[in-house]
């Protein structure tokens, strides 16, 4: 069992849902995502994801904000 597992959903733009598993062990961060879809990587490559998603996420906020104005 793992102490350090968090879950969400994530919404595609057709609306679909995936459920999206994270959880840390030895050093190693898991991803699982729906079925069958796991990845296990480094906390630096953790990290790494996590700023190249808020970056972009981020940036095509502020496009989309700009554009709205």
């Amino acid at each position: 069992m793992f102490l350090n597992k968090k879950e969400l959903y994530l919404e595609s733009v057709s609306g679909n849902m995936s459920l999206v598993e994270v959880f840390a062990d030895n050093d190693t961060l898991s991803i699982m995502i729906g079925e069958g879809k796991r990845y296990d990587i480094t906390l630096e490559s953790a990290f790494d994801l996590a700023d190249a998603l808020m970056m972009v996420a981020n940036e095509e906020y502020e496009r989309v904000e700009l554009r709205n104005v």
